[in-house]
């Protein structure tokens, strides 16, 4: 027998339920056995599994690789401390992974109460010991790479047959809790710290706590905690964590969604009885992903889940500052994988969509995203896990017995015979029908066969084609399935046909027609809303619901402060009700209400809505109305501004999106700190005071009748509710007389027990709840009234309070006696004292008398005694004292006109009473229709007798009424008007007040929106009609039109003016005549009458083509049959071909143009206009240089026309262009050109050739001016000639014509300029800025550290048309810094920048000093030694550790004895000892630098080299002491010596000016040793100054040296003379050289010194702050 198992993952409730209910019947029939599991039983299974799970239903293409359980979970029952074991076979590869889970729960393996087997594909889950909680639905789920796949089966725990038989729960279904049977206990629980309101946004945690006591506390008999959100109970799951115990009660929202929003009930339970706290949850959007974009969708539901489909619901977000919605994405995520996919490639519009598709056995979650016109909002949450599987798989469960504890659950369809199809199924019909898809359910046919069975569905569309199979690929295996695709509103019949591997039935009989639903709109917008005032933060809103609701789901608030057009939504989730409290007071729903005076009372009417109330800072939360059940629930949301005035809307939701929102309600004002004297209250209003003077008025000796006072205090709302307490005086308990509230002030008690003594006491209540409790009343004894005098009168009160007269009113009693009521008597008393005196001497026979003769201002109350034929009975209550007050009678004929959206003008007549005083002014006071609360609209009285009443609600009926006052206070309210609907009439107009445009009188008109066959208009100013008309005003009347004229206003005529219209529904307006505007409209007047034309422009000038002049001006606005007259020096001019004249009535230019103007037409131009009755006039004055240069003006232009028209022009002039490569251009355009037409450029007058050539062609010509700079500023002219004339332009490029190019060239560089890099060169180091043009005369500067850089020798500023730089010479460590250049043009300075220090400057040192050294390098020479040749090469600076080797022929000389490698700080030196023939040839030097080879050459092939080297060791040198420059006084004796050497001894001589000096007295010439030349001049005078030449010279050579004589007066200053070292002048042999055979026998020093450097060298010392390099010795 094959094991079948279940093909999902995760089950939903629905199918939890059926399985249980199938499986625990079958097992509660079976005997249990104690039989051990024996690994024979698990083989066999196997066996039968393997045998048989080949036969089972066809199956889609598992994923490819991906898991595939081949041998799945199965359910067992099992009893209590039993062994179980759950086991799978799962391939594919790469190897599945396979996790455990217990009801969605991942299992804790560590516990050590599972153990988990895995080896080779199959994988096991034991319980050595199962417990009642292990009783739960398992799972395997294996995934790989590839996918995921889920094997589930059920296990239930049983306990043992004599716990079933003492435990009444032992058969529930294992969902349900599992509690021991428990003896009453009553436990008290008193909350001590609550959970209060609370607000977050989705994705918050939020966590809600409730601490409390628990009396008694017993450790077996803890209280249970149950939560619910909105009365629907929670249940653990990954949103939602509890914890309860230890006095606590935990509730966790792990992940907040608007799913949470909602109220939140914590109930702890107990068998005594439960406690129970409630408050709100509020869930705001989260941030979108998108700006702007929707909120998440809500309540994902899953429908009709079936093998391959499931179709998925939600609830559409709010909308109330994001756009509209146009529609929704679904993605779907399979269980064990974290990959959403959308489902549907294009938005659903509709918020229910199915998914088609789905893999069967697989398990999936499901969320929504919305989307418009900015994009797709934050996803829904995700749904819980559903199954894609069969529905009715549980109804085919069996379980079978193998024996012992071990029972295995298969399929019915494997225990029957094969061999035949199955029969027709039956009772087709549609479950749900939508748009694009009806879901199907049937009978099945009785069915008992081994072979599977499933069905075919076929649908017809009625009147349009054939039956037509519907799935055809995926068989049905359930009688329930939707079918997708069809049409919207078409009609259908459906039939299914069911089938085996041996066959097909019949078909069934079709269905009845099914139509599909048609596209229906979302819900039209609620009705009106009304919002009420509450407290300081909160408002009460109502509305109608909507007329068309369409499946309605819900609703959205949204409020909005008023003068602000930024709605914000008030819930987030859909509210049902229509009646809703924003920032609500916390509240709880009973199911009984508990006075608080005399413990709970049941209530029949069902559950009851109770308030709570919290004084602020003072005390604990107090339950408001214990007598008065709110039935609508409400939300409570802190979000309102106190003092603020709001808005509020709704709009409706259904599964089509959110309607649009209703009319936004009247303005609610929440109250501000300091007008808030509730505090205690729910709404806006107060408690009312306590009733008072109850009085008996009947008893029968089983009941009383009582009646008392209103009380003093309404709290601001009628108090229509009253309830009394009673009191038996014997047993000294207050209870309860009604549940109902009684509305009147009189009421029957029954239910009292004969001679007992009672009291009472009566609370009222008003909208905002109970108010407090009245005094008792005095002590009533229940006896029947058998007397035969009547009983008391009740509820005396007065009217018509006058100067010395009062009207008492009363009521008739209950009881009349032994016999009617003849009449009354009137009693009064002052107050304060108990002396009562009768008013009236004869008893009057009605319930009214009007007392006289009293005293004024003094205070009275009065009371009533009714008599009949047996006497006088007892006396009522006394009335409330009145003060006898000359108070004003009432007005009349209160009524009301100009009727608006939100105000109304009240009027009245004075009262005909005006009481002791004159009246000062009047009241008026509004209200609502139906109802009794009147409110003051005027705080301050007015002393007329209307008032316009502003702030009122549109489409609200209101009622006035008006009091007046005088000295002595208010006096009575007149009548109440007729309500009045505060709506304008359509069409109402206000009265215009404006100027007569023809007249200049000023006006005030009214059109009626209305009008009757009998209307007239009545005009009334202070509204005291007109009847006087002589004044200057006058009355016209034409039609629905009625207008005031006023002729010569002034201050009298200031004041309000309304006007009426008699037979309409009230058609009327009013206006109010100011001072300020009086003023403004007079100055109005008078323009008009005497009228003026606006001119835009004065008359100005235009010179046209040919040098005609154009007179022109242009008025604000002119007609057709304006006149107007042109004059020149006071003479009218005509309308004629050399002055014409003309208008535009449309722009209002009125033009004079005037063909030849000339050096007459010097003077006074003028023009004079007249439309109607308005004139103007307008003149030009062209004298002096202004008539010259309009005269010049005209000339070019007649002189322009005849060139242009005659001969070749330039058609545009010279121009200069700079272009973004910095390019700068002449630029001109040539026309009316002939083939000989020649072009020139000239510079200065002087022709230069354009590189680039004219093309005559196009007229462009372009003359380049290349690398741009001072060398380019001249006057530049081009000219075009041909036989018909020529044409010049010319432009001047200097000045600022040229500034204005190097600023542009400077915008150019400085955008193009690259970031500064550093060169090394000869002397130093050079910053450079590549950019695209540079020149000196751009505005550069160069800065370091913010200073800027002159140009010096050291500091040389500089550049190349591609670059601009800064050299700085031999740099040293004060160089080091920021540097900066700045780039300069008009509008922008461009700057780049480098920092000259650290490891970039020493590296800039390093290089620096290998590139002197080498580039400083001089060309190879020879010097004679003692001992042989020197081949030198001087340079900057020398060192032994620098890189340098000598060559010869190419290779590389080593240092020896002979041949000796050296040099000093000025050079480095090859020293050949004794050379012979074998050292000629090609010699060479290499100085290596990081970045460059330098080498130098020599070649000593021949003996040239050699003899010169010899000639130049012993010619005759001047070895020093000569200066350069000599200055003497005169008179004076100069000598002049200086050390001369040579081999032979030279011979010196001496020159003046190149003149010999020859030896006399005054020129002495000497040699002393050889060696020592002076020239000796004695007395010198001015004409020895001159230039002095010594020459030494020997057979070898010589040289000569000049010396500079200056000689001055005696007195004079010494001359400044600044010396120019000359070069000495070497002269050669005089002989052939002839160099001496050495002598072998001179030994070789044992080393060789250097030769020092030439006298005349600069120090080869680096430069100061340079570092020498150092680099490492070679070993």
């Amino acid at each position: 027998m094959a094991a079948v198992v279940t093909r999902h993952k995760h089950f939903g409730q629905e199918y939890l339920s059926t399985e249980s209910k199938y499986v625990v019947r079958e097992y509660s029939s079976s005997a249990a056995e104690e039989v051990k599991y024996q690994y024979q039983t698990q083989k066999r299974i196997q066996g039968v599994v393997e045998k048989k799970m080949p036969e089972k239903y066809i199956r889609e293409e598992s994923m490819i690789r991906g898991p595939k359980f081949v041998v799945r979970l199965r359910s067992h029952t099992v009893y209590e401390n039993s062994a179980i074991k759950l086991f799978c076979t799962v391939e594919g590869y790469p190897t599945p992974q396979v996790k455990w889970f217990k009801d969605d729960v991942i299992l804790d393996i560590s516990s050590g109460k599972y153990f988990v087997e895995s080896n080779a594909g199959f994988h096991a889950l034991s319980i050595l010991k199962c417990a009642t909680d292990d009783t739960a639905m398992y799972t395997a789920v294996a995934s790989n790479t590839h996918g995921q796949a889920s094997t589930q089966a059920s296990i239930i725990v049983k306990r043992c047959k004599e716990e079933e038989t003492s435990t009444p729960y032992s058969w529930m279904p294992y969902q349900y809790a599992v509690l021991p049977e428990i003896k009453y206990t009553k436990i008290n629980i008193t909350f001590t710290e609550t959970f209060d309101v609370t607000f977050g946004k989705e994705g918050d945690k939020a966590t809600l706590t409730c601490k409390m006591t628990i009396n008694p506390n017993l450790a077996n008999l803890q209280p249970e905690a149950m939560w619910y959100r909105d009365e629907h109970l929670l249940k653990e799951s990954r949103w939602v964590k509890m914890e309860s115990g230890g006095g606590v009660a935990k509730l966790t929202l792990t992940q907040l969604a608007k799913d949470d929003e909602g109220l939140y009930t914590l109930r702890m339970v107990t068998k005594g009885g439960d406690a129970v706290h409630r408050a709100y949850v509020f869930v705001d959007d989260g941030p979108p992903p998108v700006p702007q974009a929707p909120g998440a969708p809500m309540d994902i539901k899953i429908h009709d889940a079936n093998r391959d489909y499931v179709i998925v619901s939600w609830k559409p977000p709010n909308t109330t500052t994001e756009g509209p919605i146009v529609g929704y994405f679904v993605d779907r995520c399979e269980v064990g994988t974290e990959n959403w996919v959308q489902c549907n490639d294009s938005p659903v519009k509709i918020c229910k969509y199915p998914v088609q598709g789905l893999f069967e056995g697989h398990s999936y979650y499901f969320r929504v995203r919305a989307v418009n016109s900015r994009g797709i909002g934050r996803p829904s949450r995700m749904s819980e896990p559903i199954a894609a599987l069969d529905p009715t798989e549980f109804e085919r469960l069996h379980a079978t017995k193998l024996g012992g504890r071990l029972d295995v659950v298969t399929y019915y369809d494997d225990l029957e015979a094969e061999g035949k199809a199955p029969g027709p199924p039956s009772k087709v019909c549609a479950s749900e029908t939508d748009r694009t898809y009806v879901v199907l359910s049937w009978v099945p046919p009785v069915y008992h066969s081994k072979a599977p069975m499933w069905y075919y569905i076929e649908k017809l569309q009625v009147r349009a084609g054939s039956w037509q199979r519907v799935n055809t690929k995926v068989p049905i295996r359930s009688p329930r399935y939707a079918v997708f695709d069809l049409l919207e509103g078409k009609d259908y019949q459906f039939r299914v046909v069911s089938a085996n591997m041996y066959g097909v039935s019949e078909p069934s009989e079709p269905s009845s027609t099914v139509t599909t639903l048609q596209l229906k709109g979302v819900p039209s917008a609620p009705g009106q809303v009304v919002a009420t005032r509450e407290t300081d933060t909160s408002v009460l809103i109502q509305w109608a619901p909507p007329k068309d609701p369409n499946n309605l789901i819900g609703y959205y608030i949204d409020s909005c402060v008023k003068g602000s057009k930024d709605w914000t939504s008030a819930n987030h989730k859909p509210h049902k009700q229509t009646r809703n409290s924003l920032n609500l007071i916390r509240y709880y729903i009973d199911s009984r209400v508990k006075d608080l005076r005399t413990g709970p009372k049941p209530i029949t009417s069902g559950p009851a809505l109770c308030f709570s109330k919290l004084q602020v800072r003072a005390g604990s939360w107090q339950r408001v109305n214990t007598k008065v059940p709110i039935r609508s629930p409400r939300y409570a949301v802190f979000d309102l501004l106190e003092g603020k005035d709001y808005q509020f809307r709704v709009v409706s939701a259904n599964m089509y999106g959110v309607s649009e929102p209703s009319e936004p309600s009247s303005t609610s004002k929440t109250l501000s700190n300091g007008e808030d004297q509730l505090k205690q209250s729910v709404f806006s209003t107060e408690l009312p005071s306590f009733p008072y003077d109850i009085s008996l008025l009947y008893c029968d000796g089983e009941s009383m009748v009582l009646n008392w006072k209103q009380p003093l205090h309404s709290g601001g709302a009628d108090v229509t509710d009253y309830y009394i307490d009673k009191c038996n005086v014997a047993k000294k308990t207050w209870k309860e007389v009604n549940v109902p509230p009684i509305k009147e002030t009189l009421h029957k008690v029954g239910g009292l027990t004969a001679g007992s003594v009672y009291q009472f006491r009566v609370y009222g209540a008003n909208l905002t709840g109970l108010g407090d409790a009245s005094t008792p009343s005095a002590p009533f004894k229940c006896e029947a009234w058998t007397m035969p005098e009547p009983g008391p009168a009740y509820d005396v009160t007065f009217t018509e309070v006058r100067d010395d007269s009062v009207v008492v009113e009363w009521k008739a009693p209950v009881y009349n006696g032994a016999s009617a009521i003849t009449g009354y008597i009137v009693e009064k008393s002052k107050k304060g004292s108990d002396n009562w005196s009768k008013v009236n001497e004869n008893s009057v026979n009605h319930c009214y008398f009007k007392v006289k003769g009293l005293e004024t201002g003094e205070s009275y109350g009065f009371r009533v005694r009714a008599e009949n034929t047996n006497g006088v009975g007892v006396a009522s209550t006394p009335s409330d004292p009145v003060c006898i007050k000359a108070l004003p009678g009432p007005t009349y004929d209160v009524t009301f006109t100009e009727v608006r959206d939100d105000s109304v003008v009240v009027e009245w007549k004075a009262p005909v009473y005006n009481g002791a005083s004159a009246i000062t002014g009047y009241i008026v006071e509004k209200s609502k229709k139906g109802s009794d609360n009147w409110s003051k609209v005027n705080e301050n009285s007015v002393n007329h007798c209307y008032f316009k009443v502003k702030g009122l609600e549109t489409g609200e009926s209101y009622g006035f009424r008006v009091r007046a006052e005088n000295t002595n206070g208010v006096g009575v309210a007149s009548t109440p008007s007729d309500p009045v609907c505060i709506k304008a009439l359509p069409g109402t107009q206000e009265i215009k007040c404006g100027i007569d445009e023809e007249s200049g009188d000023i006006y005030l008109s009214f059109e009626s929106c209305q009008m009757a066959e009998k209307s007239k208009f009545v005009w009334k100013k202070s509204y005291q009609e007109m009847t006087d008309f002589s004044k200057g005003i006058i009355l016209k009347t034409s039609g629905s039109h009625s207008t005031l004229l006023f002729k010569n206003p002034d201050k009298e005529d200031l004041g309000t003016y309304s006007v009426s219209v008699t037979h309409t529904d009230g058609a009327s307006a009013s206006y109010k005549m100011s001072a300020e505007e009086l003023e403004k409209m007079l100055a109005l007047s008078y323009d008009i009458r005497n009228p003026i034309i606006p001119l835009k422009t004065e008359l100005a000038y235009k010179i046209l083509e040919r040098g005609r002049m154009r007179f022109w001006l242009q008025a604000e606005g002119i007609s057709s049959a304006v006149t107007y007259k042109f004059f020149a020096n006071n003479k009218k001019l005509v309308n004629c071909e050399q002055t014409k004249m003309s208008h535009d009535a449309a722009t209002g230019i009125i033009e004079m143009v005037m063909d030849h103007f000339t050096d007459d037409s010097e003077g006074t131009f003028t023009v004079q206009i007249q439309d109607g009755r308005a004139k103007a006039q307008s003149s030009l004055v062209l004298i002096g240089d202004a008539f010259k240069a309009a005269l010049a003006e005209a000339e070019y232009q007649r002189r322009e026309y005849i060139r242009v028209k005659e001969g070749p022009h330039f058609m545009e002039f010279l121009s200069i262009q700079v272009g973004e490569n910095a390019s700068v251009t002449l630029v001109c355009k040539v026309a009316n050109l002939k083939k000989d037409s020649v072009f020139q450029w000239y510079k200065d007058d002087v022709e230069v050739i354009s590189e680039v050539p004219a093309d005559l062609n196009s007229g462009v010509c372009k003359f380049p001016l290349t690398n741009f700079s001072k060398r380019d500023v001249g006057l530049y002219k081009a000219t075009i000639t041909d036989d018909r004339g020529q044409d010049v332009s010319q432009i001047d490029v200097s000045g600022k014509a040229f500034d204005d190019i190097i600023n542009e060239l400077s915008r150019v560089a400085g955008s193009s300029a690259s970031e500064l890099s550093i060169q090394c060169t000869a002397e130093g180091i050079m910053l450079q800025c590549h950019m695209k043009y540079y020149t000196e005369e751009m505005k550069i500067h160069w800065k370091q550290k913010d200073s800027k850089i002159a140009a010096s020798e050291r500091m040389r500023i500089g550049g190349n048309p591609a670059m601009a730089t800064l050299e700085m010479v031999e740099p040293t460590d004060k160089d080091k810094g920021m540097y900066t250049i700045e780039i300069v043009d008009p509008e922008k300075t461009h700057s780049r920048t480098l920092d000259l220090s650290g490891q970039l400057y020493d590296n800039i040192s390093f290089l620096l000093f290998w590139t002197w050294t080498g580039s400083s390098a001089s060309e190879l020479s020879i010097q004679c030694t003692a001992e042989g040749i020197m081949l030198q090469c001087h340079m900057k600076y020398y060192t032994e550790e620098m890189k340098i080797h000598w060559k010869q022929k190419d290779s590389k000389i080593a240092a020896s004895e002979r041949m000796r490698i050296g040099g000093n700080p000025a050079m480095a030196t090859l020293e050949m000892v004794e050379p012979t023939d074998k050292d000629k040839g090609m010699y060479t030097i290499e100085i290596v630098d990081p970045e460059k080879t330098h080498s130098r050459t020599l070649d000593l092939s021949g003996q040239r080299e050699l003899a010169d080297a010899y000639a130049e060791k012993n010619r005759g040198k001047v070895v020093g002491g000569l200066p350069d420059v000599v200055t003497i006084m005169e008179k004076k004796t100069l000598s002049l010596t200086c050390t001369v050497c040579g081999d032979p001894k030279p011979l010196v001589s001496w020159s003046k000016n190149d003149q010999e000096v020859e030896p006399s007295d005054q020129y002495v010439i000497a040699m002393d040793s050889g060696k020592f030349a002076s020239l000796t001049i004695k007395g010198v005078s001015l004409e020895d100054s001159g230039k002095y030449t010594m020459t030494v010279q020997n057979k070898y050579g010589g040289e000569s040296v000049d010396i500079i004589v200056s000689v001055y007066k005696h007195g004079d200053r010494v001359p400044d003379i600044k010396p120019t070292p000359s070069p000495k002048r070497i002269m050669p042999p005089t002989v052939p050289i002839v160099i001496p055979t050495a002598k072998s026998a001179t030994p070789a020093p044992a080393a060789a010194k250097s030769p020092a450097p030439p006298q005349n060298a600069k120090s080869s010392a680096p430069p100061r702050g340079m570092k020498s390099p150092t680099p490492t010795r070679k070993k």
